[in-house]
């Protein structure tokens, strides 16, 4: 088999080369539809946009993101042309709880804010699950915040956003980025939400998807703290919202060494499953650099106040947590 890689997926090169397979490691923005040609398998990250311009007239039958989500694959097309799409649910989820803890301690320490605060989870998925257990285990009063769990599982302790507007000090985003359908998430939080929940010592986290939150309408709410990891538009961050910003960071929350891990280890497993590569063992060995207990996300945010044109370059290059 041919496999286009992106090369910043950690811990997967001679891995498939070890099987007989052809490898070609690429930057993102060398992942075209010249590139992939010929390819059997693309392993990629958010950064290749998986669609007709990509696809068309190629071999590909199988699409791998070392990601938690797919909102930059078009699964329609990708089911109507027969082609597999892998992704990696929960793969960085502790990680991502790790940074909403920090983003809100420090929050609350530069507030000089004493007392717990209400938290509210939109999105009680992987992530939400963990965030809302960490706080409940601090003792603060969390409000959850799911319409498609609450439905399936018939649910009645969790509220409507809107409650969680006017009860919560803070807010954190956890859903995937959803357009045109039931629930969809695509600007849950603009102009209705923050109109509600602005005011004293509030703040808004957004660590699910860019486009979940609509940053023209944040920028236009200034009683509110912001702390940004996903953007709208990325790489092409908007520095506006940037300079309204609490905290910001290059998207990074997920980045810790065992997320990664995690990731490259469940879309391997994955397509061993559908092409028999005799890997269904294999587990991505990782050595951290960090570990949470020093991580200090004011660095990454002066990382990318510094240099907001050099976003990718700030993720590819991130040293990663534990």
């Amino acid at each position: 088999m041919i496999f286009v890689i992106d090369c910043h997926i950690p811990y997967l090169r001679g891995v498939l080369e070890s099987q007989g397979h052809e490898c070609q490691y690429l930057e993102p923005e060398e992942i075209n539809a010249s590139t992939v040609r010929h390819a059997d398998c693309l392993i990629i990250r958010t950064r290749t946009r998986c669609n007709s311009t990509l696809l068309d007239n190629s071999a590909v039958r199988c699409i791998a993101t070392a990601t938690i989500g797919y909102d930059h694959i078009d699964v329609d097309y990708c089911h109507s042309n027969g082609i597999s799409v892998i992704s990696a649910p929960g793969c960085n989820a502790t990680a991502v709880e790790q940074y909403v803890d920090a983003a809100i301690r420090t929050w609350l320490k530069k507030r000089h804010i004493n007392k717990l605060p209400i938290v509210g989870i939109v999105g009680v998925g992987h992530v939400g699950t963990l965030v809302a257990k960490r706080w409940q285990d601090y003792g603060a009063q969390v409000l959850c915040c799911d319409p498609p769990r609450e439905r399936a599982e018939s649910l009645t302790d969790f509220k409507d956003i809107k409650q969680l507007a006017e009860n919560c000090d803070v807010i954190t985003l956890h859903t995937p980025l959803t357009h045109h359908c039931e629930h969809a998430t695509y600007h849950i939080v603009s102009d209705e939400i923050l109109d509600i929940f602005s005011g004293n010592n509030k703040l808004l986290i957004n660590a699910a998807r860019g486009g979940v939150l609509d940053e023209e309408s944040a920028i236009r709410h200034t009683n509110v703290d912001y702390i940004i990891d996903c953007w709208e538009h990325e790489p092409e961050i908007n520095k506006t919202m940037l300079q309204h910003c609490f905290i910001g960071t290059p998207h990074i929350a997920g980045y810790s060494a065992q997320g990664k891990a995690n990731a490259t280890t469940m879309i391997v497993r994955q397509i061993n499953k559908l092409y028999n590569l005799g890997l269904e063992n294999w587990a991505a060995p990782y050595q951290s650099s960090r570990t949470i207990s020093d991580y200090d996300i004011m660095a990454d945010d002066r990382a990318l106040r510094d240099a907001p044109n050099d976003f990718e370059k700030l993720r590819s290059n991130y040293k990663l947590r534990e």
